[in-house]
Formats: structure tokens, sequence, C-alpha cells
């Protein structure tokens, strides 16, 4: 009895990894035709998903049974696939609150609060534009934003304006921000933002926060920097609002909403693998 345990859990481990890994595979497939600007329609792109993880699953399941022929009582194929079927189907019949719920998960944003620090995370326009926003009507007293030093585009160089901190900076100053109520910084992911914030807060006092960001990366963002900076400093996540976002709720016609999509969900397992897990 305990053989058999033993191997029912190793086929259905390697089933679900196998699962999992062919769906990433066909992730990786929507992603390459991406760039070739061939958009899946929501009900294909439901159908291949759903097929290739179904897929995974049985390719997973067989290769244990064909290392170990005598560990496993025979199963109906006819009961696997009319399984399959009928799991393509239902994904298929609801592919819009599913498709739905891909981007209503990462769309976390919570109604601004008044905070000492408006906090930006980098390095999209829409960001600071959505911050000085926040400040104008009074949401915080101070900006901190994350970018690099980029050359500024072509089109808004000047005597003045050379990298995009120097853009940045004349924006914020020409709608009301003063110099000195500004502060730049710059990290290499969200992961090291988080950092760079919670030595910040605690170096400064801060006891609030309002966290800034694209409407996609919201949740990775709240995820990383409830856990980094932790319950001493109350933190506000708002993202910019939709209309004003080049992100799109109908992600799936969009190349670039799906394609922020796919980076998100992939940087969640990421950072919930190297951050929570371990």
């Amino acid at each position: 009895m305990p053989r058999l345990l033993f191997f029912m859990v190793l086929r259905w481990v390697a089933a679900w990894v196998g699962a999992g890994l062919m769906l990433l595979n066909a992730v990786a497939w929507v992603d390459l035709m991406r760039y070739l600007d061939l958009l899946l329609d929501g009900l294909w792109l439901v159908g291949f998903l759903t097929l290739n993880a179904c897929l995974g699953w049985l390719l997973g399941r067989t290769l244990v049974q064909r290392i170990f022929p005598s560990s496993y009582r025979r199963s109906s194929p006819k009961g696997i696939w009319l399984g399959f079927v009928l799991l393509i189907g239902v994904a298929v019949a609801f592919q819009h609150p599913i498709l739905a719920s891909v981007d209503d998960y990462l769309l976390l944003n919570e109604p601004p609060q008044t905070a000492e620090v408006i906090w930006v995370l980098g390095i999209s326009s829409e960001r600071y534009a959505h911050a000085v926003d926040l400040f104008g009507q009074g949401y915080g007293k101070r900006l901190v934003m994350s970018l690099e030093t980029y050359q500024a585009p072509l089109l808004f160089r000047s005597d003045t304006v050379q990298t995009n901190i120097d853009a940045i900076l004349a924006y914020a100053r020409q709608h009301g921000v003063p110099a000195q109520a500004m502060t730049f910084l710059q990290a290499e992911n969200t992961y090291q933002e988080a950092l760079q914030a919670r030595d910040y807060f605690k170096d400064n006092h801060i006891q609030s926060a309002l966290i800034v960001s694209s409407p996609a990366h919201m949740r990775r963002a709240a995820m990383i920097f409830n856990r980094v900076v932790g319950n001493g400093v109350k933190l506000t996540f708002n993202a910019v609002p939709l209309p004003q976002s080049d992100f799109k709720t109908d992600w799936w016609r969009d190349r670039f909403s799906l394609g922020r999509v796919i980076y998100e969900y992939l940087s969640l397992v990421y950072y919930y693998v190297a951050y929570v897990m371990f």
C-alpha cells in the first residue's frame, strides 16, 4: 500500500509539473506571436492555453507510467480524453470571465490617501505624471521618484534637458512642484525600490507613503513593498487611472497590454519563489 501511494503521488506531481511546463511553453509562443503582431482572439487564446496544459498533464502522467509500468492501474484513455474535451469546452464557454479575472487580479488600486511621501516606482512616464497630479491635489508633501539617468528623447532635449531626470524635473516644476520637494533615486527592479523605500522611511521617520505605479504592476509592487517595508509604515497603493494608462483591460487584443500581463504573472511567480518561499 505505501508503494502504491508513492507512485500515485509521483504520477500526480509529474502530471501537474508537465501541465505547468506546457502552459509556460504555450505562453512563450503567445509572446512570440505578439512580437510578430499576431494576436489570438480571446476564444482561441483560452483554448490554446487550456489544450497545452491538458497535453502537459497527460505527458507527465504518461512518463511515470512508462518508467514504472507495473506500479499503477491502467485508466481508460477514453475517459481522460473526454475529460480534456469537457475542460476545454468549459474554458472556452467561460472565456470572458476568465480573461477578465486575469487582469482584475493585477489591477490592485486603492483610493489615494494623504501621506507624508508620494513614492513613484520607475520608469514609466505615466506614473510620474499621475504622481505630479496627486502632489498638486495635496496628497503628499514630497515626491520621491525612482528612474534611471537615460538620455531624454531627442524631441525634448534642450540646453537644460538632456536626461530623463531633467525632463521629469522640468515637467514637475511646470506643474507647480518645487525642486526642493523632489528626490530622485535609482534602482534596477521593484525589490530594490522597496529596499530603498524601507531605508528612506526609517532614516526620515516616515509614517505614511502613497505608492504610485502603473495598473498592471501594482499587485506585484504591493506584494513586495508589504513584505519588505512591513507594518511600520502605512502604505497606500494608487495606480495610474486606466483612462490615462497605456494598459487596456481587453489586454489580449493589445500588444503592449498582453506583454505586460505575461511579464507580470511570470514576475509574480519569480518573486514569490525567490523572496517569499526562500
